[in-house]
């Protein structure tokens, strides 16, 4: 090949020496335009460590709530187990062995429960402070949005079969209470939540103090007292001439005031007609020259080949009964009885 001169050489490092600053002034420019260009993505460097500051706190928060609702299990654990082992063996081992070691582990101590309460409320307060601008009710509400429900370990029956079927149906409205258009849904618990306690009323009377369960003194039940009253009223004071009038008429109020203050479930209300009709005696022949009323066993028949047949009954008491034996474990019992005398 062609050799190269010392002149040669001093040219070519020279254009090398050229380009190189050429190269770093185009670097530098293309910068400079990219900053003006993007300054978007450089302004938003504050925005993105908020976002990432933000999942941080959601992180941690959902761990703290899952470590309460994992400490909570275990103790619920240990407390059913220990009431099997009673139950089964007749034995009294529940309360000494809780208060001598579930209570006094680590896990379950109450300084350790307030260890986590006091992380997951400074989670809330660091929330509070970055996301909702000092709103903290939002800032709960948003935390509680993404934990999931509280685990309940229990047994799989026809009545919990029964009542999944109907929190199913009521999907479409925790769904909107969800979107935020209905806030009469029911309040589920989530991880780390407490249990909660059956609230009371107490009332002071000559007596001392009286202590109620809250449903018993709201509205609904002052309500469905006053119904029944109306009712028994209308029984006792003769209005009309005949004792089955006077018992239609005292039905007809009652459940007509019972479907308009909705105090118990339409579908309850609508099954009390044909038990009502029975017991008041209501249902009379139209067939004779002479109105009779029925008895119970006539007014029953007449009543359901009205209403549906008499197999969609049957079916229906079988599967109300199946719930209940259930419910009440006769179920397990009849089996294991009737496997004991086939002997096995």
């Amino acid at each position: 090949g062609r050799r190269r001169t010392i002149a040669n050489v001093g040219q070519h490092q020279a254009d090398l020496a050229a380009s190189s600053e050429f190269t770093r002034s185009v670097r530098r420019h293309s910068t400079v335009e990219d900053f003006g260009d993007q300054s978007v993505i450089f302004a938003s460097g504050l925005f993105s460590s908020s976002i990432m500051l933000k999942k941080r706190i959601i992180s941690l928060y959902v761990q703290l709530c899952e470590l309460k609702s994992y400490a909570q299990l275990n103790k619920t654990g240990f407390s059913k187990v220990l009431k099997k082992f009673d139950k089964i063996l007749d034995k009294e081992l529940k309360g000494p062995f809780m208060r001598a070691n579930v209570d006094t582990a680590y896990p379950f101590k109450n300084e350790t429960k307030k260890i986590i309460e006091e992380n997951i409320e400074k989670m809330e307060n660091a929330y509070t402070e970055v996301v909702t601008a000092g709103d903290r009710e939002l800032a709960k509400k948003d935390l509680r949005s993404h934990l999931r429900e509280h685990v309940v370990w229990e047994r799989n029956t026809v009545w919990r079969d029964l009542i999944g079927i109907e929190r199913r149906a009521e999907a479409a409205r925790f769904g909107q209470s969800l979107l935020g258009q209905d806030q009469t849904a029911a309040h589920k618990r989530l991880q780390g939540d407490d249990e909660e306690v059956a609230a009371t009323k107490q009332f002071r009377t000559p007596l001392g103090r009286l202590s109620l369960p809250s449903w018993l003194t709201d509205s609904s039940m002052l309500t469905l007292l006053g119904c029944l009253g109306a009712f028994a009223a209308l029984l006792a004071i003769p209005i009309m001439d005949k004792p089955e009038e006077q018992n239609c008429l005292a039905m007809l109020v009652f459940v007509s005031l019972l479907w308009a203050t909705e105090t118990i479930p339409l579908f309850v209300t609508s099954l009390l007609i044909p038990f009502l009709s029975v017991v008041l005696q209501v249902v009379c022949d139209e067939n004779g020259s002479k109105r009779k009323r029925l008895g119970a066993k006539q007014a029953t028949n007449a009543i359901f080949a009205a209403m549906w047949s008499p197999v969609i009954m049957l079916l229906l008491g079988g599967f109300t009964l199946a719930a209940a034996l259930s419910k009440c474990k006769i179920d397990k019992r009849l089996a294991t009885l009737i496997l004991s005398k086939a002997g096995t």
